[in-house]
């Protein structure tokens, strides 16, 4: 029962994360579009003062995702050789390429890299398992 609430998390973790990745899309459309509006000089003072925090606030979804998803699912029932996180991984990157063929945005990148943090951390899992065996 523990290794299904801790799928289940799993998955609860991806959409949410999705949830909050298409928020975060809706504000950086937002931050473009007044971006444009200004003038020449506006624009680059906000290159150099703001852009660390634009490209901060497009990276921190994937950034707190993925070890938020990790930790709330390895909390629920520690996975023994994380093919937990694989499995996901797979399916996430999966999903992001059918829906990347339909309609391409950068969501879909960013969902893919979701993916793959995901796949590391199950391959990463795998080796901890041998490493405590030895």
């Amino acid at each position: 029962m523990k290794r299904f609430l801790s799928w289940l998390a799993l998955v609860g973790c991806y959409i949410i994360f999705g949830i909050i990745l298409s928020l975060d899309m809706e504000l950086l459309a937002y931050i473009v579009n007044l971006y444009s509006q200004l003038s020449a000089f506006l624009k680059l003072v906000i290159i150099i003062f703001g852009g660390s925090t634009i490209v901060g606030f497009a990276l921190a979804p994937l950034f707190y995702g993925v070890s938020l998803s990790y930790a709330a699912s390895e909390a629920i029932c520690p996975s023994k050789k994380g093919a937990r996180y694989i499995i996901v991984g797979i399916l996430i990157i999966l999903f992001s390429l059918i829906k990347a063929t339909l309609i391409f945005t950068i969501s879909d990148i960013i969902f893919a890299i979701y993916g793959i943090a995901l796949i590391c951390i199950g391959s990463n899992r795998k080796r901890e398992v041998k490493a405590e065996k030895v």
